[in-house]
């Protein structure tokens, strides 16, 4: 069985750029909560529904291996698949290559649902978690 992949085109800018001419590594964060974004709009959940349904995913751990490098005007196209679904959190996969398909960086990325009263994990809601499930990938 194939899992969906929701793929996020990003277009390179001068902002982005480091003193080497590439992309500073710290940009990759923004891009996958870009394309983190894009996964749960394409599931139905835009950032305002995800917090009214009791979602406020935090970033806890980070894993990535970075290849090659991005430079300005290079279209880059993050992958990002569901790893793994817990109770009050989820593992996304993102993989990011640019357009003419050079691998750039992958990563791995551990959510915890957050409180934003208690400071505290909670559990993801039910209906959530069920799309979640449905989208796992068999392999990180």
């Amino acid at each position: 069985m194939t899992v969906p992949t929701t793929v996020h085109r990003h277009h390179v800018r001068y902002h982005e750029m480091d003193a080497q001419g590439i992309v500073f590594n710290g940009r990759y964060w923004e891009f996958f909560d870009v394309a983190m974004g894009e996964f749960f709009r394409e599931l139905g959940w835009t950032f305002a529904t995800m917090e009214q349904e009791g979602l406020v995913p935090s970033l806890v751990h980070v894993e990535a291996d970075f290849t090659n490098p991005a430079t300005l005007d290079d279209e880059l196209d993050i992958a990002v698949r569901c790893l793994r679904v817990g109770q009050s959190s989820f593992q996304l996969g993102f993989e990011v290559h640019r357009a003419d398909g050079l691998p750039l960086t992958s990563a791995s990325i551990v959510y915890v649902n957050f409180d934003s009263d208690t400071h505290a994990s909670r559990p993801i809601p039910d209906v959530l978690r069920t799309q979640l499930a449905g989208r796992l990938a068999d392999a990180p």
